[in-house]
């Protein structure tokens, strides 16, 4: 019999068979596509950030081989909240006798949005969910990301976490600010009470 490391990790109060997540945005929120994912070793998957109304997203074409990689740029295309929460439960259904955790990621425009959507998400009881404050290729349609200001990161966190209860909450962080540092300590610290910051790179996007 070959050996089999335990590559299990805690996060957030979870425990992943595997280090490795699936990025929101990838698959979208497809139950077969995302089951598809957790069956090739993902510790978990994230499905596509959704937010209070349905979004078409840019207009083709959105992706570019520039010769070491592909950039995106897809413009949050969604279906809106109320109707990602039924396709969010249908892959959480389908993921459970997998012992992969769904999470499920979130955007919106203002602090009352996000808690507005995240309340509604939480009915799909997904095992985490990740709060986009970093998308940087809607900025005409949002303004200034979240990201970029830690009073603002934090307050978007605190809205979020009064909404969902005791699911934990991931917050998608900007690498392209003055000082992340200040903004994960916002987030994570006392003002925030985010479960966990992670960095959202440039060269992809939802």
């Amino acid at each position: 019999m070959s050996f089999q490391p335990d590559l299990s990790i805690e996060l957030c109060g979870l425990t992943l068979k595997k280090p490795l997540v699936l990025a929101s945005g990838v698959m979208g929120t497809s139950a077969t596509l995302l089951k598809r994912v957790a069956l090739g070793g993902a510790g978990a998957v994230t499905a596509k950030s959704c937010g209070p109304v349905a979004r078409a997203g840019h207009p083709n074409p959105v992706m570019v081989d520039w010769g070491h990689g592909l950039l995106n740029a897809i413009g949050l295309t969604n279906p809106g909240a109320e109707e990602e929460v039924d396709l969010l439960a249908a892959a959480r259904e389908v993921l459970a006798p997998l012992g992969v955790p769904l999470f499920a990621s979130i955007f919106a425009g203002t602090e009352e949005e996000f808690a507005q959507v995240a309340g509604v998400i939480a009915g799909a009881k997904p095992a985490l969910i990740e709060v986009n404050i970093s998308c940087p290729n809607v900025r005409d349609d949002f303004g200034t990301p979240f990201a970029a200001i830690p009073e603002t990161a934090a307050a978007v966190t605190r809205a979020v976490k009064g909404a969902v209860g005791d699911i934990p909450i991931a917050v998608k962080l900007a690498p392209n600010v003055p000082d992340i540092g200040r903004i994960a300590a916002a987030v994570v610290g006392g003002r925030g009470g985010c479960d966990h910051g992670s960095e959202h790179y440039a060269g992809y996007g939802d």
